[in-house]
């Protein structure tokens, strides 16, 4: 069994990120109407500095996209400090550039696990607990199956990249045991060598 919570994870993410700011000149008897405050603040961004901040947020330093993560706390950070020199107030709470929200969580209790039974007997009783040997996946729910374990690669059939996992393999009254994500092998003239995953990646189409 698998339990879906709403837990209330302080992210702390900064509610404004650097952005680039276009502002057109509309011409009017020679003169511009950008007034004198935003024409200062715009001379005022320079090549070198929008380097700086550039070479920073994609360093190794700040590396890793997955909350929470190291890399992703220096980014907020840096962001946060860059905005208040600016003299930028945030949104949030108390002027905060930082909010609190709300994500949906796949967890488990140490109720939950997995027990593979062999033979007529429960003597031969294999159990596996969650997180330590085996993580369970979205959409799965509490039940159980009888039958011989049966191997069929990624699980993945795609006629246009002329690949069958099930071909040969008589899964009928069996227990399928498949492969997350799909071939990448990388390489010329193989198969799923493309960039992006192909939908047959997915879990819930296997």
């Amino acid at each position: 069994m698998i339990a879906t919570e709403r837990v209330a994870l302080r992210r702390r993410l900064p509610l404004l990120a650097l952005a680039a700011v276009f502002a057109p000149i509309v011409a009017r008897g020679g003169d511009d109407v950008l007034p004198d405050v935003l024409r200062s603040h715009l001379e005022a961004i320079k090549v070198d500095g929008v380097k700086k901040h550039e070479q920073f947020l994609t360093s190794d330093d700040c590396a890793g996209r997955d909350t929470p993560q190291p890399g992703l706390a220096k980014a907020r950070d840096y962001l946060v400090e860059m905005h208040t020199k600016f003299g930028m107030t945030g949104a949030g709470e108390g002027g905060s550039f930082l909010y609190d929200f709300e994500v949906p969580s796949v967890t488990w209790s140490s109720d939950d696990h997995v027990a593979i039974v062999r033979g007529a007997g429960d003597a031969d009783l294999d159990a596996f607990l969650p997180g330590t040997d085996f993580v369970p996946v979205r959409n799965s729910a509490s039940g159980s199956a009888e039958g011989a374990v049966v191997f069929a690669g990624y699980g993945i059939v795609d006629d246009k990249e002329n690949w069958d996992d099930f071909k040969g393999v008589d899964v009928k009254g069996k227990v399928v045991a498949v492969l997350l994500h799909e071939p990448r092998e990388g390489k010329k003239d193989k198969r799923f060598t493309n960039e992006e995953w192909t939908p047959t990646n997915a879990i819930t189409h296997k």
